[in-house]
């Protein structure tokens, strides 16, 4: 019972690092991404494209794991729109990676808020692959292809983005 508290504690506050709050690994249920290389995804967003991450290697990725029944995640993704602007021509990629819903709903929600990020939906293998139990999860990727934050909520969700995408680009 302590360890499920702490395990819905940690994720409640967007625990970036589970070393932040003195713990030596990750919570159980927890996989520890940080540092390790992104799982592999083979997908199509929601226009038809492959998305791959084999593809993507050399891009600083943002990876956000939403519904369009999630608050949270609907409020984060003007800013996701607006990292994905700002970083585009140096090397970000945003993509919204859609949990639950008909592809022909996100494209349309996308298309109606003029986001230009890329959508895609059910990508469930990979979900489970980066242990995504809550929503929005961002999964922060560097060039070389490896995780280097994951976090949960959108608190601060501009100036975690800005700070560690802005990082990583310089890198």
């Amino acid at each position: 019972m302590c360890r499920l508290f702490l395990v819905l504690a940690l994720v409640a506050v967007g625990c970036s690092d589970f070393r932040q709050h003195g713990l030596s690994r990750p919570p159980e249920g927890l996989p520890n991404l940080v540092g390790r290389p992104v799982p592999a995804f083979a997908l199509e967003d929601v226009n038809g494209s492959p998305l791959r991450s084999d593809e993507l290697v050399g891009k600083v990725l943002v990876l956000d794991f939403w519904h369009l029944s999630c608050p949270p995640c609907l409020a984060s993704a003007p800013i996701l729109e607006k990292i994905h602007r700002e970083f585009a021509d140096r090397g970000l990629v945003v993509v919204g990676l859609n949990v639950r819903d008909d592809e022909e709903r996100v494209r349309e929600y996308g298309r109606k808020r003029g986001y230009t990020y890329r959508l895609a939906c059910h990508p469930d293998e990979f979900k489970r692959a980066c242990g995504v139990m809550m929503l929005p999860t961002f999964v922060i990727v560097d060039r070389a292809g490896i995780v280097r934050q994951v976090f949960v909520g959108d608190d601060n969700l501009e100036a975690k983005l800005t700070e560690v995408v802005g990082a990583l680009l310089k890198e």
